[in-house]
């Protein structure tokens, strides 16, 4: 096709040359603007050919350096195409067979056109599967049988940056399938195969290394990934449901991270594989330094030493600001979770199972390296040693852990004690500790140090004592529930300025052959312990609801060693035992008053009357005169008071330790209110009815 050329009409033969050398000319301009059939030259397009929305049509090969298609570049190999095509299979007919092949799948059976003698056959008369159509009656004897399949359009591959992808939602962009892909990294992207069999350490670090330097998302999809120890980056985020697997006769870590941060392990299971190790080393440890962290939700089993292991340095000064939370545990030789000398870690709601050592250790290696720590909602059970333990600096007295909350965790079946917390500024609240211990020496709460509050508590059948509080100042023991625990329910051993308020004490001392000594089998203990270095003083016993068991000796038990000791408004219930609340404490003042006993309120009067020390109302009997009222030991009370009912005719005589205004001659019905002070009693008022 040519360029139209501008051709002048010549109206005469004179002066007509320079006329037609113009139209030469411009015929020589229209030619060199044409396309030629044969492929002549020029043949050459100098500008954009367009077609006008019109086709170009029998175009046999198209021969293009770069070919576009919506604006998108498609280069040579890119895109290869076979076209629809009838694929064609005739049989005959034996009167027998009603299966016959294809030599082309259908994918669908829409895609199938039977004939029978050129007669074409409804679909409901037979099936297909791959390559065979099978009819539901076998076609006659002799008779033509024609199968023509509609094959399907195939593409070859196609770069996935060349093809477009829309979400669809309002006010989404079009973008490349590549971008989207390319939104999730999987270590299979990096040659990762996970057959249980293939070590995939060095695909699995590669991919690590890779998306930790672009902060993208590392998925680790379902499989078995064989594997030494792979080294996390900053910024790496590390999920998915697949296993990682420790090699068999390696050693070292499973997962390590050293002095990087802002790192993610979500979801994935890992197994330290201990039967195969060869080192006793940690399934996941976090060291030197990590800090802003989080394990979340993986699972970590069989480890030939410690499961989750997390330190800083001895100083603990980096803010961590790390999480252990919603993992699994299970198996693993060492500790099941540990925390050394970090701050501000959380570790909450996981589940830690069969530890070989204890189930959560905390810990620091100098004073108040660990410090700002919660555990909470943490379920621990079946470990070796403690459930859930907070020690001292190995070989001193320093607390290592400060500002620790144990809060709203079960522990059971521990080998030591439940939960075993030497702290200062700590609270221990609304746990339950159950079923630990192996020996009397193991409690179901043990609290040592200063500024703490055992609030709201549950602890039961432990092989030693229920609440364990010794050594250290500021103690808040309140609402708790303890009961049916070895020897003792709630011991305050050598400790200043406790509390002791609102507790229900239930049925301790189950474990009668533990040996424990006298006066210290009982509900609730105040003593100075063995191994403890001061006194138990400024203690508060109040508000307590107290109930012995039938091998207890007392409810309440105030032993030596104690001074400046309140036993008030108290609860308690004697099942047999020698007596309901028993003071030893006679070296220092204490008050006991206003507390409700089953001691028997019926006397026999005499020249001398012995009152138990519980004792706030008496009926007296008989008409022997009284000349003087003492407790049933020497004991010294100040402010108890002492309600006394006459039933018969008698003098009670002022003087020795009665301080009276005058004798009182009682008869039936006259009652008298007595308050001690010291030995002595004072009236307060005087009935006689």
């Amino acid at each position: 096709m040519a360029k139209k050329p501008d051709i002048t009409t010549i109206a005469s033969g004179y002066y007509s040359r320079q006329a037609l050398n113009t139209n030469f000319e411009n015929l020589q301009d229209g030619f060199d603007n044409t396309l030629s059939l044969d492929g002549s030259t020029p043949n050459s397009m100098g500008a954009d050919l367009d077609m006008n929305s019109n086709d170009i049509l029998n175009a046999g090969t198209v021969n293009t350096s770069i070919l576009k298609l919506d604006g998108t570049a498609v280069v040579a190999g890119d895109l290869s195409a076979s076209g629809a095509t009838l694929s064609s299979d005739s049989h005959t007919g034996n009167g027998s067979t009603t299966a016959f092949s294809m030599s082309y799948e259908p994918f669908i059976k829409d895609n199938t056109q039977v004939y029978i003698d050129g007669v074409y056959q409804e679909k409901s008369t037979y099936s297909t599967s791959g390559t065979t159509l099978t009819f539901s009656e076998a076609p006659p004897l002799n008779s033509g049988i024609e199968i023509v399949v509609t094959r399907t359009l195939d593409f070859g591959a196609t770069d996935a940056a060349n093809v477009g992808y829309t979400q669809g939602g309002t006010g989404s962009v079009n973008r490349t399938v590549l971008t989207k892909l390319q939104e999730t990294v999987s270590v299979k992207d990096f040659g990762a195969v996970g057959d249980g069999v293939t070590d995939d350490t060095a695909a699995i670090q590669a991919a690590i290394d890779a998306t930790s330097s672009s902060n993208q998302r590392l998925l680790v999809p379902s499989g078995t990934y064989i594997s030494t120890t792979l080294n996390i980056k900053t910024n790496t985020y590390l999920f998915g449901v697949g296993i990682i697997k420790r090699k068999d006769s390696s050693t070292g870590f499973l997962l390590s991270a050293s002095g990087v941060n802002d790192f993610v392990v979500r979801g994935i299971k890992l197994d330290a594989n201990k039967t195969g190790a060869t080192g006793a080393s940690f399934a996941v440890f976090a060291q030197s330094s990590c800090y802003q962290f989080r394990f979340d939700g993986i699972t970590v089993i069989n480890g030939k030493s410690n499961g989750i292991a997390i330190r800083s340095t001895a100083d603990g000064a980096e803010n961590t600001h790390s999480y252990i939370n919603d993992c699994t545990v299970d198996g693993c030789d060492g500790y099941g979770i540990e925390v050394q000398d970090c701050k501000n870690v959380t570790v909450s709601n996981n589940s830690v199972l069969n530890s070989g050592s204890h189930g959560i250790f905390i810990y620091g290696t100098t004073v108040s390296a660990s410090d700002a720590i919660t555990v909470e909602s943490n379920f621990v059970d079946g470990s070796g040693r403690a459930g859930i333990i907070a020690p001292y600096i190995l070989g001193t007295t320093n607390f290592g852990v400060t500002r620790i909350q144990v809060l709203n965790n079960k522990v059971t079946r521990s080998g030591e004690n439940g939960i075993g917390i030497q702290t200062s500024s700590g609270v221990v609240s609304g746990n339950q500790s159950y079923t630990n211990g192996t020996t009397i020496s193991h409690q179901g709460i043990l609290v040592n140090g200063n500024y703490l509050t055992i609030d709201g508590n549950s602890t039961s059948n432990n092989t030693g004592v229920g609440i364990d509080v010794g050594d250290g100042q500021f103690i808040s023991i309140t609402d708790n529930v303890v009961f049916d625990n070895g020897i003792i329910g709630i011991e305050i051993n050598s400790a200043e300025s406790c509390v002791v308020d609102g507790n229900i004490v239930r049925n301790n001392y189950t474990n009668t052959s533990s040996g424990v000594g006298a006066n210290q089998r009982a509900g609730i203990l105040i003593h100075k312990g063995a191994a403890f270095s001061g006194n138990s003083l400024d203690i508060t016993v109040s508000n307590n609801d107290v109930k012995t068991g039938p091998d207890q000796e007392y409810g309440i038990s105030l032993l030596t060693d104690t001074n400046r000791v309140s036993i008030v408004n108290n609860s308690v219930t004697s099942s047999g035992n020698t007596e309901d609340i028993n003071i030893l404490a006679d070296n220092g003042s204490f008050i006991c008053r206003d507390n409700i006993t089953s001691v028997a309120s019926s006397i026999a009067s005499a020249a001398t009357v012995t009152v138990d020390h519980n004792l706030r109302f008496a009926i007296i009997t008989g008409t022997t005169g009284i000349t003087s009222i003492v407790t049933d030991t020497a004991k010294y009370e100040r402010g108890r008071k002492l309600d006394l009912l006459f039933t018969g005719s008698l003098t009670v005589t002022d003087g020795s330790n009665l301080n009276l205004a005058g004798n009182l001659s009682a008869t039936n019905g006259t009652m008298l209110s007595l308050v001690s002070e010291n030995g002595d009693w004072y009236e307060v008022s005087r009935s006689v009815n």
